[in-house]
């Protein structure tokens, strides 16, 4: 290795340096000279490697592995085609039948999802989905090798969401952030008032892993790699939704918002006909 030669040069040269005695000539004081500067070299060298290799240990954990979609069809999430993706199943906010669609790639462990959730989702919320121009879908991504509980927080989130509680789960998860043990997220299941025996047969169920895993498979096939990610774009018929934007990254409501002016100018806003 690169490394290994230079500290077996540095000691041979070290060598000589400690031969002169006390009698010091201008070429052996170069030469020692030439010793400290190699071992400056050396240690920066050392610095730079260890960046290096924790910047490819975290790209790394960042992968997510492809997932192959379920066979189920009960199993919503999978995506069409390269340009469109399936809501039919997902979590959704606001008016059925908006035109416009975002659809968030999230991880309740990812700090940057909080953030987003934190400073901007309420401004999304006031200005276009309370007033039905826009839908609001939650597809799951998490982050296992990062986030050891993020499957198990979605999974919880799955199974609020079939007593109906999807949104006030994923509040309370989202506001919690760090590792989730199962006591704290039966906690949270208590504190928003759901049927405790269900939630926890539900935890127990492989469909909702599965129902996960779609989502992940999903992003894999979009090309999303990180959270949060937003997909904006047209509902389409059979609950399919034509990607036009894509937004990465907890952005302040400002970006937001110009997208989905855009996206709303393109035709005509408001409500399809049912």
């Amino acid at each position: 290795m690169i490394v290994t030669s230079c500290r077996r040069g540095a000691l041979a040269v070290a060598l000589v340096c400690m031969s002169t005695g006390s009698v010091q000539t201008q070429q052996s004081s170069e030469a020692c000279a030439n010793v400290d500067a190699l071992k400056r070299g050396q240690e920066q060298l050392a610095k730079d490697v260890g960046e290096l290799k924790r910047l490819m240990q975290t790209v790394l954990m960042q992968m997510v592995r492809p997932v192959t979609p379920p066979a189920d069809p009960s199993v919503a999430g999978s995506v069409e085609s390269d340009g469109q993706v399936s809501i039919v199943g997902s979590a959704m906010l606001g008016h059925p039948t908006a035109e416009i669609v975002m659809v968030e790639f999230s991880d309740f462990q990812c700090p940057f999802c909080r953030r987003y959730y934190e400073e901007t989702f309420a401004q999304i919320k006031a200005r276009y989905i309370d007033s039905g121009k826009l839908s609001y879908v939650v597809k799951h991504m998490p982050l296992e090798r990062v986030h050891g509980t993020s499957m198990f927080a979605a999974v919880s989130a799955e199974c609020a969401g079939s007593q109906g509680k999807f949104w006030e789960m994923r509040h309370r998860l989202l506001s919690l952030g760090s590792p989730m043990s199962a006591a704290q997220l039966v906690a949270e299941a208590s504190a928003i008032k759901i049927n405790l025996g269900d939630f926890t047969q539900c935890l127990a169920n492989p469909s909702m892993e599965r129902k996960v895993r779609a989502d992940i498979s999903a992003a894999v096939t979009l090309g999303v790699h990180a959270t949060p990610t937003f997909l904006l774009g047209r509902l389409q018929t059979k609950g399919t939704v034509t990607i036009d934007q894509r937004i990465e990254g907890a952005l302040p409501f400002a970006a937001f918002a110009s997208a989905v002016d855009v996206a709303l100018t393109r035709g005509d806003a408001g409500l399809r006909p049912r």
